[in-house]
């Protein structure tokens, strides 16, 4: 589905925050090319719905301070796009998988941003979820000499050796989420362009707490593998957790989808029929959790990260998921694309840029969808949040 590019850059505090954040790389009067693209970097204003959550601010993988997308905003100016856009680059993107609706909106971004430069995007890889998939994935992408990748890194260790080779092929890394083991910016990659991870974790994780009226026992499902993002997600939950003595963790699993995390949670059920509330990594961990709550007909209720129509339509129903911290997929896209091009033209880019992420509660459910999703919510969402 196409979309329609935002062109929402015209907040009052938008010039003082590019003076604060871009240093050098920029210039020119007038439009910049990225104000064509138009990074939606909402949630800008605390409307009083919790939305808005501080910047994360510690180190990214490497080490770096972390910057918000607004350091990205005024970093191509009008002449440099111009060349960039006559040079004739290509690009190539890989993503762990391009079945999650948070893959479908990445891609999105990914290859508006790379069209608004007249960058040709030569392919668009789905490792489904396999490290070794992934890998060869990586070698066939080297072999059509792409000037820019973009991309997932599946396995940090795993993914280092054929990522080396993409750099020693000297195609720009732009990376997504994570950083390859041993990867040093900016002689390795360009940036890393991500979400929130610790913010959108803990607005959710504090309204479990604020449901719960912060007492009682919970769970934490965690992903099955240690990454970059996810252990911020975790790490966010097990903060707000320990800030409220009456709250206890009783539990915690590592799955991968839902179905293993349906299994978990029944398990915990089972030793634990007095669980109040149950913490998951990503969208899909909830809809298993919320399956399990169901079926053992308990009052326990989720929280999670990662907004989808099915995690959307248990929200909206008024189903065992109360709430989750909503990435801004389609924007993070765009942002790491920029990384990527910034970097194509010789621009010094940041390490770590944060995009942030909204709370998406049933009241803020439409308006949430539409930040996210540059649409409206499906018609079954609608009918829900009648209801």
């Amino acid at each position: 589905m196409k979309r329609k590019l935002f062109a929402v850059l015209c907040v009052v505090m938008i010039a003082s925050l590019l003076m604060a954040s871009c240093g050098g790389g920029g210039g020119g009067g007038g439009q910049t090319a990225t104000d064509l693209i138009g990074i939606n970097i909402t949630p800008l204003v605390d409307e009083g719905d919790g939305a808005v959550q501080p910047l994360d601010t510690s180190p990214g993988p490497g080490g770096d301070a972390p910057v918000g997308v607004e350091a990205l905003l005024n970093l191509i100016s009008d002449e440099t796009a111009d060349e960039i856009r006559a040079a004739g680059y290509t690009a190539a993107v890989s993503l762990h998988t391009t079945m999650l609706d948070w893959s479908i909106l990445q891609e999105e971004g990914i290859r508006a941003a790379l069209a608004e430069f007249n960058i040709e995007c030569l392919t668009v890889t789905d490792a489904e979820l396999n490290v070794d998939k992934q890998i060869s994935d990586i070698e066939s992408i080297i072999s059509l000499e792409p000037d820019l990748l973009i991309s997932f890194v599946l396995d940090n260790d795993a993914l280092a050796a054929p990522l080396r080779k993409v750099v020693d092929a000297g195609i720009v890394l732009a990376l997504i989420d994570s950083v390859p083991t041993g990867f040093v910016h900016p002689d390795d990659y360009a940036g890393m362009g991500t979400a929130d991870n610790y913010a959108n974790s803990s607005s959710a994780t504090e309204y479990l707490c604020k449901y719960l009226d912060y007492k009682g026992k919970v769970a934490c499902i965690d992903y099955s593998t240690s990454m970059f993002h996810t252990d911020l997600r975790s790490k966010a939950a097990r903060d707000v957790f320990a800030k409220y003595p009456d709250i206890e963790v009783i539990a915690e699993q590592r799955n991968t989808g839902a179905e293993d995390g349906a299994a978990s949670v029944e398990s915990i059920l089972i030793a634990n029929p007095d669980l109040d509330g149950v913490w998951t990594c990503y969208d899909a961990l909830a809809m298993g959790a919320a399956s399990a709550v169901d079926n053992m007909g308990s009052h326990a209720r989720v929280v999670s990260i990662d907004l989808g129509e099915e995690i959307a339509y248990n929200i909206a129903s008024g189903g065992a998921v109360l709430a989750t911290g909503a990435q801004h997929p389609y924007d993070q896209g765009v942002a790491e694309a920029l990384i990527g091009i910034a970097a194509l033209a010789g621009i010094p880019t940041p390490a770590y840029v944060l995009v942030p992420g909204e709370l998406v509660t049933r009241d803020t459910m439409e308006a949430s969808w539409k930040r996210v999703f540059k649409t409206d919510p499906p018609q079954k969402i609608l009918d829900a949040l009648a209801k």
